[in-house]
């Protein structure tokens, strides 16, 4: 078996490039989380041969979603191959952006407090 996925600027990541995998999950608004874990991975990560997987719920239920985000944003600048997988958390938040449905699911998930880390002064705004 095989895996191939597209990398920052399009390229492949192969079998050929990644040699080891280091998976991610259930980060879910836990931005002092994620920074102790990439303090302690950054020193082993040799980027032209490793690949971060992050594998969805990044958001909800912690205290910064938003930053997280942002953060995993900056780690797809900083490393050339993040492979990034939309969780249940982040199906149902663009769900409700998108449709406007579903949004008592959403808030019963934990939803909340990553519709306040994107609310701007009184009204709920996404980056562009």
């Amino acid at each position: 078996m095989r895996l191939v996925v597209r990398g920052r600027g399009g390229g492949l990541v192969g079998q050929g490039e990644v040699k080891r995998y280091f998976v991610i999950g259930d980060i879910h608004g836990c931005l002092g989380h994620l920074e102790a874990m990439m303090q302690r991975l950054s020193p082993l990560l040799r980027p032209d041969e490793d690949a971060l997987v992050f594998i969805g719920d990044y958001i909800d239920r912690g205290p910064n979603p938003r930053g997280v985000v942002e953060r995993i944003l900056k780690i797809k600048e900083e490393y050339p191959h993040v492979i990034c997988i939309m969780g249940n958390h982040e199906d149902m938040f663009l769900t409700w952006v998108t449709t406007g449905k579903d949004l008592e699911l959403y808030l019963y998930n934990g939803g909340g407090v990553t519709i306040e880390s994107y609310r701007e002064g009184g009204t709920f705004r996404l980056p562009p």
